[in-house]
């Protein structure tokens, strides 16, 4: 299975990224038997584009063909286009500001914990932007 996921590093750690389209870079997962065999992580050349204009964002990660993308929180209408080309989303838990590791996030689909999302949900941090410079 081919999980995807909007991610920012942190040293050698890939942690989730808050705002989904203006994430830094793009994680791809391979998962075999619940472990994750290899990642690919894919700079995001979109971050920089206007709020809901996220056509090459979603192109970047379609071109990929992950199964599943796991995500603090996405807008509606990537949402609702990520789900027409049956890519499942699930979204991770997380407190305001927090920015979880990709493993454990991968973990907690793999594992069942997180349920598959019916609508979009927008992380805390989506529209005020994210302001941590400790990221890339």
């Amino acid at each position: 299975m081919k999980v995807a996921a909007p991610v920012a590093k942190r040293g050698k750690e890939l942690l989730l990224f808050p705002h989904f389209g203006r994430a830094p870079y793009f994680a791809f997962a391979e998962v075999e038997e619940g472990k994750v065999i290899s990642v690919e992580v894919v700079e995001n050349s979109y971050k920089e584009h206007e709020h809901g204009r996220g056509g090459g964002v979603l192109g970047l990660i379609l071109s990929r063909k992950p199964e599943c993308l796991v995500a603090l929180g996405m807008g509606e209408r990537a949402f609702e286009q990520l789900a027409e080309e049956g890519v499942k989303v699930y979204f991770y838990p997380s407190k305001e500001g927090e920015m979880p590791p990709l493993e454990q996030a991968i973990e907690a689909v793999v594992s069942g914990k997180l349920k598959e999302a019916t609508e979009a949900v927008e992380a805390e941090e989506e529209h005020r932007g994210h302001h941590n410079r400790n990221e890339e």
